[in-house]
């Protein structure tokens, strides 16, 4: 900067001070909306030197990386919109075929996020713009920006509820897309194929679609990506009331979310992740039980249970008041880099997938890599788990739960005249698993769910405990008598024959 400056190279200095404001709008660290400010400073001073008539290429160039940046930030849609349109007027289609298709893109882009206006118009906008890049990107000259276009129209013809116009913008963007050539991309696109289909009622076709995603999208590999489309195939079928297949989508679904929960850095998070899928384990349990799988609804409960208990107890809290062995304690650094490998590579296979802005397909060479490579880090992962099962396998069990078989719950009792109440609430009903020594049956408390009993419980039981502990030991007795009435604990023991 000290030799090309303004005055002796203000074509050079122009330039850097353009690569200056790309490199704050890349940038990482920092606060993100001083780096957005920097970049926004950096690119209008490249524009004191670049004008339309001197340098009509760059400074449409720098018009777009100006109205990119600004579209960050809400308060500065207006004005971003106004930076690809003032590209637009010096950008011809006969002149600059690509910067114009490329303007067209980022002022699409501009017009999804706008906050002013008719949403519905400003949809319709961007759809405009979509439609006149192809004019440029065609399928015969550019196929992979010509795919990622049709992409992009039918998320936005999803967004204003024309589901037929998106199918057919999906299904042309498959005929460059294929399995063979961009294997990802590929199962993405029948995913979102999937969701188009569900909403027309077209629900063979639907099923089709997310299984094929889930031929790449493994519950081990990719997880979130998994549980998308396990989740939606397996609502579709419990709709079609096909148990046998909703309990097959549902298993991966759950293997998904519990892979996940052991990629989470933190309690919190591993919480959190069970919380959003609680959905799953529901509709699992409801499908065997609807399928006549007592046993494997039982299972189910019992798994999600284990996950939740374990995540109110935090690691840290095993060893207090005592060191953790050295041992275990480096091998669980080992687990833990590892998972941060592991979140490195998903980081830069995410990022690398980004198509908004710079519209291109990863092949399938380049997906598999990054698919063995994770494959890898996670085989390597588990066997220092199972190091640490062997020397601690409380510690293992709060990083990566093992839940417990029916069979193993069913040895503990040792006599016919016991029983062991398992209590689950579904958002409609509280079930109660009956389990014995050789059979398992089920009492069902309908219009019972979640949230009118956690309420119930928040409101007479935990407050006064917290609030008003001489009061909550007066009235103990009747809260839970007030329990057991709601649960039918009286009717559910006169059914149970033989128990004690």
């Amino acid at each position: 900067m000290h030799i090309h400056t303004r005055e002796g190279f203000p074509h050079n200095w122009a330039q850097l001070q353009d690569a200056l404001g790309i490199v704050y709008a890349n940038r990482i660290k920092g606060d993100r909306v001083e780096n957005i400010e920097e970049a926004i400073t950096y690119f209008n001073s490249a524009l004191q030197v670049i004008t339309p008539d001197a340098y009509p290429q760059d400074w449409v160039k720098i018009q777009s990386h100006l109205g990119n940046i600004l579209k960050e930030r809400a308060e500065n849609i207006e004005s971003a919109i106004i930076c690809h349109q003032n590209a637009l007027k010096v950008a011809k289609i006969e002149t600059m075929p690509e910067e114009w298709a490329m303007a067209q893109i980022n002022l699409a882009s501009a017009y999804i996020y706008r906050i002013e206006g008719n949403r519905e118009s400003n949809m319709k906008a961007a759809i405009d713009c979509y439609k006149a890049a192809l004019q440029v990107y065609t399928k015969r000259a550019y196929p992979q920006n010509w795919a990622t276009l049709q992409n992009n129209l039918g998320t936005l013809y999803d967004k204003i509820g024309l589901i037929e116009q998106e199918i057919d913008c999906l299904q042309a963007s498959l005929e460059v897309c294929t399995r063979e050539a961009f294997l990802q991309d590929w199962a993405d696109t029948q995913y979102n194929l999937g969701l188009a289909y569900r909403q027309v009622g077209r629900f063979e076709e639907a099923l089709d679609c997310f299984r094929l995603s889930l031929e790449v999208f493994a519950p081990t590999l990719f997880p979130e990506y998994c549980l998308m489309s396990a989740r939606w195939l397996g609502d579709t079928l419990f709709n079609l009331g096909r148990w046998t297949e909703e309990i097959e989508a549902y298993s991966q679904a759950i293997e998904a979310v519990e892979t996940s929960r052991t990629w989470a850095s933190s309690d919190f998070r591993r919480q959190e992740i069970l919380a959003a899928a609680i959905d799953v384990y529901d509709n699992m349990v409801q499908a065997c039980i609807s399928n006549g799988q007592l046993d494997k609804a039982f299972e189910t409960v019992e798994r999600s249970r284990a996950q939740r208990l374990v995540d109110l107890m935090a690691s840290n809290d095993l060893y207090q008041g005592g060191d953790m062995p050295p041992e275990v304690q480096e091998l669980l650094q080992q687990y833990e880099k590892l998972q941060r490998q592991i979140d490195a590579e998903r980081q830069r296979h995410d990022s690398s997938n980004n198509r908004e802005l710079n519209p291109s397909f990863r092949s399938r060479a380049a997906w598999q890599a990054d698919n063995e490579t994770i494959a890898s880090l996670e085989s390597e992962k588990h066997h220092v788990w199972e190091q640490i099962r062997r020397r601690d396998p409380v510690l293992a069990g709060q990083i990566q739960v093992s839940p417990a078989k029916i069979d193993s719950i069913q040895a503990l009792i040792d006599r016919p005249t016991t029983a062991i109440l398992s209590f689950y609430s579904t958002g409609n009903d509280t079930l109660i698993f009956i389990l014995r020594q050789n059979q398992i049956d089920l009492y069902i408390c309908r219009e019972l769910g979640r949230e009118i009993l956690n309420d119930g419980i928040l409101r007479q039981w935990l407050q006064p405990y917290v609030r008003e502990h001489q009061k909550w030991q007066e009235e103990c007795g009747a809260v839970l008598e007030e329990l057991a009435r709601q649960l039918q604990i009286d009717r559910l023991m006169a059914e149970l024959d033989g128990i004690e």
